[in-house]
């Protein structure tokens, strides 16, 4: 019996709920695993904003070199999360203040975000919506009856075609909750996307089964945004995951966010991107991380991001080179921004040379 095999009988035998359930939730038990020393600074970033890591995804981890190793530094506390150099909000995009209705945020004339829950696998320490969960937060997942509420809400608002299942993780919840939403929602006429966006299929693969696969297939307006951002997520457990959807017709796109010291080079976006399209999941967008308070030690800068996406042009097809773009504050909405090939009149190739194009 190979390794793959054996994780596959683990996981039928556990269910993801229990592999969930061994989850590192504290600082000390976490450190402990993976032999790193904590200090006191640590400890009170822990105590504000918690730590929630699989041991899957801890398992990623290069035990070798821990303090440069691209997933330990989107799980593992930094000092830097309460030493702001600039004053930001937890909810820098003020989507509190763009919320119609209980747990639904709209920002655009088309579209809703719905906040399902406020739990996820891990606790990402870059995530955009620290404020639902800081502070050890109680877990709050939506309930049928505010759903519907909502699909009152969608049904007196026919310009609202998609619907964004987001969180914290609407994975989290049950199968069977799961699709009793998508159910209901899929009865406003108006709605013809339903997006489900989650990062399990990264930070806990054994979520998706086959059974589960095949009933999200049966609803045609579903589609999975899934969250990888670097080339070291992309392990046989999560695009098994991936490929459950894909194989029975579900598109699955990927949503990555530019880090500093974790994926900001060339060569590490490149390989994400090409191992994405090999896996037929095509890569949406790739944000620059939002103003968020406790996030910025993760800013490149736009520029680095803008110079990024032109190094990308000549080793990137269309298929593999995501929109990269930023949010706004104030609920301003996304930019999507292009580097700029246009210098007095001429374009320049991708061999650098400034080239006359004749219709101007």
């Amino acid at each position: 019996m190979n390794k793959t095999q054996l994780i596959d009988n683990c996981i039928n035998k556990k269910g993801w709920q229990k592999i969930f359930a061994d989850s590192f939730s504290d600082l000390q038990s976490l450190a402990e695993y993976l032999n790193v020393e904590i200090d006191g600074k640590i400890s009170k970033v822990a105590k504000e904003y918690p730590v929630l890591v699989t041991k899957y995804y801890a398992d990623l981890i290069n035990k070798e070199d821990v303090f440069n190793d691209p997933i330990f530094k989107q799980c593992f506390p930094s000092a830097a999360e309460l030493t702001p150099k600039k004053e930001l909000s937890l909810d820098g995009l003020n989507e509190t203040e763009l919320m119609p209705t209980k747990r639904v945020i709209r920002k655009y004339n088309d579209r809703v975000v719905i906040l399902t829950s406020n739990e996820c696998a891990m606790h990402c320490r870059f995530c955009f919506r620290k404020r639902q969960w800081n502070s050890n937060k109680k877990c709050q997942n939506i309930s049928l009856e505010e759903v519907d509420n909502i699909v009152k809400y969608l049904q007196q608002a026919p310009e609202i075609s998609e619907v964004l299942l987001t969180g914290g993780d609407p994975l989290i919840m049950s199968d069977e909750k799961i699709l009793k939403i998508i159910d209901k929602i899929s009865e406003c006429q108006n709605i013809s996307v339903i997006r489900i966006c989650t990062r399990m299929l990264v930070t806990l693969p054994h979520r998706m089964t086959e059974n589960f696969a095949k009933e999200l297939a049966k609803r045609s307006k579903v589609w999975i945004i899934t969250h990888f951002n670097h080339c070291n997520e992309l392990t046989p457990l999560s695009l098994k995951a991936c490929h459950m959807l894909i194989q029975n017709g579900i598109n699955v796109l990927n949503q990555s966010v530019l880090l500093k010291e974790v994926n900001d080079s060339t060569s590490e976006l490149e390989k994400l991107f090409k191992e994405l399209i090999a896996n037929k999941i095509i890569p949406l967008y790739l944000f620059h991380i939002d103003p968020i308070k406790s996030v910025e030690h993760f800013a490149t800068g736009v520029e680095k991001g803008l110079e990024l996406m032109s190094e990308l042009r000549s080793k990137t097809s269309s298929l593999a080179t995501p929109t990269f773009a930023i949010d706004l504050p104030e609920g301003g909405g996304k930019v999507n921004l292009q580097p700029n090939f246009f210098y007095n009149g001429k374009f320049l190739g991708i061999n650098n040379k400034k080239i006359n194009y004749p219709f101007l």
